[in-house]
Formats: structure tokens, sequence, C-alpha cells
């Protein structure tokens, strides 16, 4: 039986499950919240007055993996397939990206790939205070498999 894989991507929120509007002015009585990365093992926020940005936008990310993240070079078992695949990274104080992990990917492959695409991306960093800080962001798409 053949199967077509579609992608349908979701922007995760950031590692303080806020998502991604940028705005945190209603949050400011609990402004900018730290904590020691696990991978990299510095302090990063996971919560600030301005979040990372790559060039062109939320849009362009979720277009940009849409394009390029390839399927048909790999089968997926459809019957443990957990369709999420979520990656994490740091956007550093000077929009570098930093301690890219991947959380969860039964397909081994998709995971790679957005990290790559991540970090092929200009980034601006988050903001605290006026103050450029290092973020984690966490990053989710969703695999659709649809039978044939």
């Amino acid at each position: 039986m053949k199967q077509s894989v579609f992608l349908i991507s979701m922007l995760i929120l950031t590692a303080a499950l806020l998502g991604w509007s940028g705005n945190y002015a209603a949050l400011k009585y609990n402004s900018c919240k730290t904590e020691i990365d696990s991978i990299t093992k510095k302090l990063i926020y996971t919560v600030a007055d301005t979040e990372p940005m790559n060039e062109g936008g939320k849009s362009r990310l979720l277009r940009e993996l849409e394009r390029n993240i390839v399927t048909s070079n790999f089968e997926i078992d459809t019957t443990n397939h957990d369709p999420n695949v979520i990656v994490a990274f740091i956007v550093d104080n000077d929009g570098s990206i930093k301690g890219e992990r991947i959380i969860n990917d039964k397909t081994q492959k998709v995971g790679k790939q957005m990290l790559d695409i991540i970090m092929s991306l200009k980034w601006t960093p988050a903001k605290c205070n006026g103050k450029l800080v290092p973020m984690l962001i966490k990053q989710k798409l969703v695999i659709d498999i649809m039978e044939n």
C-alpha cells in the first residue's frame, strides 16, 4: 500500500509555552524567567520581553520547513507512528543557534532536517529589559500520513 506523507507545520511555543506572538507585555509582572540549560549548561531565558525571530518571521520559517523537508526517502511505521516531531534550540544573544536538540522524532530523519533549516536562517535574539539574551525555542512539526 502506497503512503503519501503530508507535513502540517505548527509553530510551538517557546519553552514557557507562551506562543510566538512576540508580545509579552501582559506578562511584565512575571517578566524574564531563566534557567540553566541541560545541554549547554549555560543560563538561558525561557520567558523574555520579546522572543527571538528569524528573518522573514514565523511565516517564512513555516514555508521553509514545508518546502524543504523531504519525506519521500524513508518509510514511516504507521502502527507506532507519533506524528509530532519536536526540536529545540537556543537563539544566543548574538543571533547564533546553540544547543540544538531533537526532542521527539520517530522518523529519525525529519528532526535533523528541521534543525538544518532553522540553522540556515538569520535570527534576531530575544530581549529582556532592553538587553539581548539567549532564549530556548521549541519547534513542532506534525506529520500527517494519508493512505492512498
